[in-house]
């Protein structure tokens, strides 16, 4: 499950926001839970195409272990892929990444690993229990009650706004 353009990084003229991809990527360092889902098939039947997973941050190399499912990048490119081996090399950890398949996409340190998958959701999830999930995982950061996991535009970022009123006549 690659993404191998770096399409998500857009930055909001007003509040100068970070979203998509990167923004996971902040929170995770920060030390906040997120749940996202990622196209491909490469982790089927795993993880399917978009399914929606729970990422926990990685604090130290002893919280991944092998056959682990993490979110990571290899090179250019940002995967949810398994870490296949682990080795200690000079002052840093390093994880081999691959497919679900055995397909290896290569060497990444430590500093490279954001998160780790420790739920898969069923497809049927609703945006309301992903909110439910997200305040109980992030419940000991003062910043993260407010925070929610879709990205801003969708319709969960904009249920706060009060909605215009109809400018149809109604026939009587």
């Amino acid at each position: 499950m690659g993404i191998n353009e770096d399409r998500s990084v857009h930055t909001d003229d007003v509040a100068n926001k970070i979203v998509g991809r990167d923004a996971y990527i902040e929170r995770l360092k920060n030390g906040e839970t997120v749940v996202f889902g990622e196209p491909g098939n490469s982790m089927d039947p795993i993880i399917k195409h978009r399914q929606k997973c729970v990422y926990a941050p990685v604090g130290a190399p002893e919280m991944l272990e092998r056959g682990q499912v993490v979110f990571c990048k290899v090179g250019p490119y940002h995967y949810t892929h398994m870490i296949k081996q682990i080795r200690h090399e000079k002052e840093d950890w390093m994880f081999l990444i691959c497919r679900r398949d055995g397909r290896e996409n290569g060497w990444t340190p430590l500093s490279n690993i954001y998160g780790r998958v420790i739920e898969v959701l069923p497809s049927s999830v609703t945006q309301k229990q992903i909110d439910v999930i997200l305040r109980e995982r992030n419940a000991h950061l003062p910043q993260a009650a407010a925070k929610i996991s879709e990205k801003p535009g969708s319709n969960s970022a904009k249920r706060g706004k009060a909605q215009k009123p109809s400018t149809r006549s109604r026939n009587k």
